[in-house]
């Protein structure tokens, strides 16, 4: 069964995303890292945790980049409490988001395909 979300846990979401945008381009230093975007975020069906997908064009170690962006995590929730008056911030878990990496693939071989038929 889905949990309801509530607009107040919503607005809490998109201020946690928006910050975290900010945070990743003023924050982060590793040039491995430089360009990683978040895609969307969700919550864990326990409620105390998010998912933070994140994308980053032409990486091909999807992994490295996502345990880089894990370690910095404590200093990213750090930033956030500094951020948001709240008592409680659920914990972040960064996340490679592969649906993107698959709609780029699509794109390039409809590209090769218009390419072909010009």
């Amino acid at each position: 069964m889905m949990r309801h979300t509530t607009p107040a846990r919503k607005r809490l979401h998109a201020d946690i995303h928006r910050l975290l945008g900010m945070l990743m381009q003023s924050e982060i230093s590793d040039p491995r890292l430089i360009g990683a975007c978040i895609t969307r975020i969700e919550a864990k069906p326990s409620g105390h945790d998010l998912i933070v997908w994140f994308h980053r064009m032409n990486d091909d170690d999807h992994a490295a980049s996502e345990q880089r962006l894990n370690k910095l995590a404590p200093h990213l929730m750090h930033r956030l409490r500094q951020a948001l008056p709240r008592s409680r911030l659920p914990k972040i878990h960064f996340r490679w988001d592969d649906p993107l990496d698959k709609g780029d693939a699509v794109l390039s071989k409809l590209r090769r395909l218009e390419a072909e038929n010009s």
